[in-house]
């Protein structure tokens, strides 16, 4: 009886000691501005917004190697002691994460790369990519207007969005003025509005800014301008 009663416990304490385990997992921490977080291969991008430890659920990771990208004066340094990472309360850790940093606890959103916004059967080392675009003006009965892009541009228009990184919003908008198509093994159309630098794709009706300095929207401004 007391060798299946010990064992018992034995059992308890194990299965209790399994269900208190938490593992943490090990982060990047890039001292860019924005702070940029790398973790369990998603990538995302501090905020100044501050949550209060209400907000925020159980320690998911934390930082085991920083990036110094930027060089920072002692007394200047925004990220001087980047350590735990939280899940938020209610948010999908996909898309967003809270980061502890100088004993405060700010918000990080997901960035996406263009794989990610276009999905996985997207193959953009594909031969031949090009770019079809119209102008909208709603106004006109046929609101769609051809507008013929030279292939420099076209490449340097594929080349921003492969190397951007993007931020997925709801703030939806409604005032597109291009509708651009890049073919990279089949075609990926997408609503642009130029002025918020917002884009949804048409496939999944998601939308997304584009939150590095990739120039998609340069390049864009510059060539609408000389049209």
């Amino acid at each position: 009886m007391k060798k299946a009663i010990t064992i018992g416990l034995i059992l308890v304490s194990i299965l209790l000691s399994g269900c208190n385990t938490n593992k943490l997992s090990n982060a990047e921490f890039n001292n860019t501005t924005p702070g940029v977080i790398k973790i369990d291969n998603l990538t995302y991008r501090m905020t100044d917004e501050v949550l209060a430890t209400n907000e925020v659920e159980k320690q998911i990771g934390k930082i085991t190697q920083i990036q110094e990208l930027v060089s920072y004066s002692e007394d200047q340094n925004p990220y001087k002691s980047p350590s735990k990472i939280f899940k938020i309360k209610d948010i999908n850790i996909e898309e967003a994460i809270a980061i502890n940093v100088n004993d405060n606890i700010f918000f990080a959103n997901r960035t996406y790369s263009a794989s990610d916004v276009l999905g996985d059967y997207a193959d953009l080392n594909a031969e031949n990519p090009f770019v079809s675009m119209a102008s909208i003006d709603f106004e006109t009965e046929d609101i769609f207007t051809s507008i013929d892009i030279p292939e420099e541009t076209q490449r340097e228009l594929i080349d921003a969005f492969k190397n951007a990184k993007f931020e997925r919003v709801t703030d939806i908008s409604s005032d597109y003025d291009y509708r651009i198509k890049i073919t990279f093994n089949t075609g990926y159309a997408m609503y642009v509005d130029s002025d918020k630098k917002l884009l949804v794709i048409v496939d999944t009706n998601e939308s997304y800014t584009i939150e590095n300095d990739s120039d998609f929207f340069k390049i864009l401004k510059n060539f609408t301008k000389i049209k």
